[in-house]
């Protein structure tokens, strides 16, 4: 069964000529519109040219799935035994078929390393947009590519990832640093220099 169909469900026979999509677990999802400020954003490579506001090499991203996992033994005595390397899950990405998106089949074809590819999660607060969120990967290959109808999803691998979370007061006023974790994958590393108060590297 491929990506697209394990993850939507289509409702409805007139589906295909609304705004209206299915996530994965079956909920409708309105995309943005132009005027509106998407809440998760992405960047890969160069691919992309957008309108968005202070975003215009990223598109919006309707969702996306990332995880990691750390193999672990069966006694549990013993639970961390041997090599028990932490494995990172390829990222999943859910987008509209948009300017870039031929590129990102391209990366595919043409097996290229794209140096980082970077998802964000906006919040609009006091007038403004803040980065809440922001996810790095970096020397990342497209794995898979679908389309259907509308959407496209596609997969990726990478060597590190570092998630950066903005923090705020109580009253919503942004605090100064931020927390963040980076973690190499090919040197199964964690990144102890990065402590609370990190200012990762950003596009």
């Amino acid at each position: 069964m491929s990506w697209s169909d394990r993850v939507l469900t289509w409702v409805k026979n007139d589906s295909l000529n609304k705004r209206d999509i299915v996530d994965r677990e079956g909920s409708l999802i309105t995309p943005s519109s132009a005027a509106q400020t998407p809440e998760y954003i992405i960047k890969v490579g160069n691919a992309f040219s957008s309108d968005i506001l202070n975003y215009t090499d990223y598109a919006e991203c309707l969702w996306f799935e990332i995880g990691t996992a750390r193999m672990s033994s069966s006694d549990p005595s013993n639970f961390f035994a041997g090599d028990r390397g932490i494995l990172g899950k390829n990222p999943l990405v859910c987008m509209k078929y948009t300017r870039g998106a031929v590129a990102i089949h391209e990366y595919l074809a043409g097996g290229n390393c794209i140096e980082n590819i970077i998802i964000k999660r906006l919040s609009h607060l006091d007038m403004e947009d803040h980065e809440i969120q922001a996810i790095t990967f970096e020397n990342c290959f497209i794995t898979t590519y679908e389309q259907k109808n509308n959407l496209i999803f596609f997969s990726f691998s990478f060597t590190k990832m570092a998630d950066e979370l903005s923090v705020f007061e109580n009253n919503g006023q942004k605090k100064s640093g931020s927390e963040a974790f980076s973690f190499s994958f090919n040197k199964n590393q964690v990144d102890l220099d990065l402590g609370n108060n990190a200012n990762l590297k950003k596009d």
